[in-house]
Protein backbone atom coordinates (compact mmCIF):
# COMPACT_ATOMS: atom_id res chain seq x y z
CA UNK A 1 0.00 0.00 0.00
CA UNK A 2 3.25 2.49 0.46
CA UNK A 3 3.63 2.51 -2.86
CA UNK A 4 0.45 3.49 -3.85
CA UNK A 5 0.12 6.07 -1.86
CA UNK A 6 3.38 7.61 -3.30
CA UNK A 7 2.49 7.40 -6.64
CA UNK A 8 -0.97 9.29 -5.41
CA UNK A 9 0.12 12.56 -4.25
CA UNK A 10 -0.94 15.55 -6.04
CA UNK A 11 1.23 17.43 -7.82
CA UNK A 12 -0.20 20.68 -5.80
CA UNK A 13 1.86 18.95 -2.60
CA UNK A 14 4.95 18.65 -4.12
CA UNK A 15 7.41 21.97 -3.49
CA UNK A 16 9.68 23.00 -6.13
CA UNK A 17 12.89 24.19 -5.61
CA UNK A 18 13.63 27.64 -6.75
CA UNK A 19 16.46 26.56 -8.88
CA UNK A 20 14.79 23.95 -10.38
CA UNK A 21 12.28 26.65 -12.43
CA UNK A 22 13.93 27.53 -15.61
CA UNK A 23 12.70 29.36 -18.51
CA UNK A 24 11.08 27.87 -20.99
CA UNK A 25 11.83 30.82 -23.02
CA UNK A 26 15.16 31.72 -24.72
CA UNK A 27 16.56 35.04 -25.98
CA UNK A 28 15.63 35.46 -29.77
CA UNK A 29 18.47 34.81 -31.95
CA UNK A 30 17.89 37.73 -34.14
CA UNK A 31 16.77 40.96 -32.22
CA UNK A 32 15.97 42.64 -35.32
CA UNK A 33 14.34 40.42 -37.82
CA UNK A 34 13.48 41.58 -40.85
CA UNK A 35 10.40 39.19 -40.87
CA UNK A 36 9.63 39.65 -37.22
CA UNK A 37 6.00 41.55 -38.83
CA UNK A 38 3.54 38.61 -39.54
CA UNK A 39 2.40 40.65 -42.11
CA UNK A 40 5.47 41.65 -43.49
CA UNK A 41 6.64 38.14 -43.50
CA UNK A 42 3.17 37.60 -45.63
CA UNK A 43 3.74 40.40 -48.08
CA UNK A 44 7.29 38.64 -48.85
CA UNK A 45 5.81 35.19 -49.06
CA UNK A 46 3.46 35.98 -51.79
CA UNK A 47 5.86 37.95 -53.86
CA UNK A 48 8.01 34.32 -53.57
CA UNK A 49 5.23 32.40 -54.62
CA UNK A 50 4.19 35.35 -57.76
CA UNK A 51 7.79 34.39 -58.77
CA UNK A 52 7.34 30.80 -58.36
CA UNK A 53 4.35 30.95 -60.63
CA UNK A 54 5.89 33.15 -62.96
CA UNK A 55 9.02 30.86 -63.58
CA UNK A 56 7.07 27.50 -63.61
CA UNK A 57 4.27 29.30 -66.03
CA UNK A 58 7.11 30.00 -68.59
CA UNK A 59 8.79 26.45 -67.60
CA UNK A 60 6.33 24.35 -68.22
CA UNK A 61 5.92 26.39 -71.55
CA UNK A 62 9.13 25.61 -72.63
CA UNK A 63 8.95 22.24 -71.40
CA UNK A 64 5.98 21.93 -74.17
CA UNK A 65 7.77 23.47 -76.94
CA UNK A 66 10.76 21.33 -76.66
CA UNK A 67 8.65 18.38 -76.37
CA UNK A 68 6.30 19.04 -79.31
CA UNK A 69 9.84 20.15 -81.48
CA UNK A 70 11.72 16.97 -81.15
CA UNK A 71 8.40 14.97 -81.50
CA UNK A 72 10.37 11.84 -83.61
CA UNK A 73 9.97 12.24 -87.47
CA UNK A 74 9.46 15.83 -87.27
CA UNK A 75 11.98 17.43 -89.30
CA UNK A 76 13.28 20.87 -88.60
CA UNK A 77 13.19 23.77 -91.31
CA UNK A 78 14.97 27.28 -91.01
CA UNK A 79 17.32 28.40 -88.03
CA UNK A 80 16.69 28.11 -84.25
CA UNK A 81 18.29 29.52 -81.44
CA UNK A 82 18.75 25.90 -79.29
CA UNK A 83 19.32 22.63 -80.67
CA UNK A 84 16.85 19.87 -79.70
CA UNK A 85 19.25 17.33 -79.02
CA UNK A 86 18.73 16.94 -75.32
CA UNK A 87 15.20 16.86 -75.76
CA UNK A 88 14.00 13.13 -74.66
CA UNK A 89 12.40 11.44 -77.80
CA UNK A 90 12.72 7.96 -76.67
CA UNK A 91 10.03 6.24 -75.26
CA UNK A 92 6.59 7.31 -76.60
CA UNK A 93 5.42 6.48 -72.45
CA UNK A 94 8.07 8.18 -71.39
CA UNK A 95 7.29 11.11 -73.47
CA UNK A 96 3.97 11.43 -72.62
CA UNK A 97 4.63 11.35 -68.66
CA UNK A 98 6.95 14.11 -69.58
CA UNK A 99 4.17 16.01 -71.65
CA UNK A 100 1.44 15.16 -69.06
CA UNK A 101 3.72 17.06 -66.38
CA UNK A 102 4.20 20.02 -68.50
CA UNK A 103 0.50 20.39 -68.74
CA UNK A 104 -0.13 19.62 -65.33
CA UNK A 105 2.65 22.26 -64.08
CA UNK A 106 1.15 24.68 -66.43
CA UNK A 107 -2.13 24.20 -65.36
CA UNK A 108 -1.13 24.64 -61.44
CA UNK A 109 0.78 27.99 -61.92
CA UNK A 110 -2.25 29.62 -63.07
CA UNK A 111 -4.14 29.08 -59.63
CA UNK A 112 -1.24 29.90 -57.56
CA UNK A 113 -0.54 33.06 -59.21
CA UNK A 114 -3.94 34.19 -59.14
CA UNK A 115 -4.21 33.23 -55.01
CA UNK A 116 -0.70 34.89 -54.79
CA UNK A 117 -2.12 38.38 -56.29
CA UNK A 118 -5.18 38.10 -54.21
CA UNK A 119 -3.04 37.35 -50.87
CA UNK A 120 -0.84 40.74 -51.99
CA UNK A 121 -4.20 42.95 -52.31
CA UNK A 122 -5.68 41.55 -49.34
CA UNK A 123 -2.26 42.32 -47.25
CA UNK A 124 -2.10 45.74 -48.87
CA UNK A 125 -5.94 46.62 -48.11
CA UNK A 126 -5.19 45.75 -44.50
CA UNK A 127 -1.93 47.48 -44.34
CA UNK A 128 -3.72 50.98 -45.52
CA UNK A 129 -6.49 50.20 -43.08
CA UNK A 130 -4.26 50.13 -40.26
CA UNK A 131 -2.45 53.32 -41.27
CA UNK A 132 -3.49 55.67 -38.00
CA UNK A 133 -4.31 59.70 -39.38
CA UNK A 134 -2.36 62.01 -36.45
CA UNK A 135 -4.96 63.51 -34.57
Amino acid sequence: MGSVSKSLRSLNNVSIRPSSRRSNFRKPLLHDAFCTDLQKGSYIAGIYSIVVSVFTLIHSIFDIYCLAEAQPGKTHYGFYPISFDFVYAGNPVVRAMLLGVAVLSLILSLPLFVTSIIMIRGLRRVASDCVQLPA
